[in-house]
């Protein structure tokens, strides 16, 4: 049994002891809110109960985790929430049927006439694309195409993109990375790799920051008229075809905040035309 287990076990056993001594789940709620609990934790220990009242006695009751439990539990508790965001529950007809990766693919998330205006604004922007690497960000030969950072065509438009795909997911916009732009080429692609950062990695470090792990990422097709650039998650097959305006997107995580290697994938070549996308990461913690 893993340390955050053993601290829910403890936590619900004395949730039921509490209510069984005649300690509402009112005074629980609040109890657990106080603490800094994610909402969705706390409404998986009471069943759902929400409070009809906005306070509660609740300084009685005696804290239950020790300081070490308190953290194992607080951190565990804080990526249970994001694997229990708003998307997951207002957007799950459009959740793929895998069981090993909560992944969605999700129709008109930006408007067709925006996504025409960042690809034509965003042409004379682009630079090779870069990979983390010893020096933080390098450019590879497994990732051929050329990025653009949207703030530096709109700044304004990409602080409204990004309370849009925060809405979306429920996740405040600021844990959400600068946007990206991504154009591919004929032959240009992206070969299998995972989003989250990789503690083996010599650029783990300076890619963790002070934002922590990548959690979610929300991967729009700005067009369609291209052959080819599938995105490929090749460990669970799963084959995304773009669709202008529409969205990838998926948990790179696992409920306990491990990294997800099921979450492995790839740009699949482009055949004819050219393949725009637009890339948000969104992190653990805020920017």
């Amino acid at each position: 049994m893993s340390d955050f287990q053993q601290a829910t076990a403890k936590l619900q056993q004395w949730i039921e002891q509490q209510l069984k001594q005649g300690i509402s789940k009112q005074q629980l709620y609040f109890y657990l809110l106080k603490r800094d609990f994610a909402q969705s934790m706390i409404d998986l220990l009471l069943d759902g109960y929400q409070p009809v009242a906005n306070t509660a006695a609740i300084e009685q009751l005696p804290e239950i985790l020790s300081p070490e439990q308190s953290a194992v539990f607080n951190e565990a508790s804080h990526y249970f929430s994001f694997a229990n965001i708003r998307l997951t529950t207002e957007q799950k007809r459009f959740q793929l049927p895998v069981s090993d990766v909560q992944i969605f693919k999700v129709p008109q998330v930006v408007e067709a006439k925006l996504c025409e205006q960042l690809i034509i604004r965003s042409r004379r922007f682009f630079s090779p694309s870069e990979v983390v690497g010893q020096k933080y960000a390098v450019q590879d030969s497994g990732r051929s195409s050329t990025t653009a950072l949207v703030r530096d065509i709109a700044a304004d438009v990409e602080k409204k993109l990004q309370r849009s795909f925060g809405a979306l997911l429920g996740i405040d916009p600021r844990f959400c990375e600068p946007l990206q732009i991504q154009c591919y080429q004929p032959g240009q692609a992206y070969q299998n790799h995972a989003d989250w950062f990789d503690k083996a990695h010599p650029g783990y470090k300076e890619s963790i920051g002070s934002q922590g792990q990548r959690t979610w990422t929300c991967l729009v097709y700005l067009n369609e008229d291209f052959e080819g650039g599938e995105t490929l998650f090749t460990n669970i097959k799963q084959q995304i075809k773009p669709a202008t305006g529409s969205a990838c997107i998926w948990n790179n995580l696992q409920v306990n905040g491990e990294v997800n290697s099921e979450t492995y994938h790839q740009g699949l070549p482009v055949k004819k035309g050219t393949k725009y996308i637009l890339t948000a990461w969104f992190r653990a913690k805020p920017l």
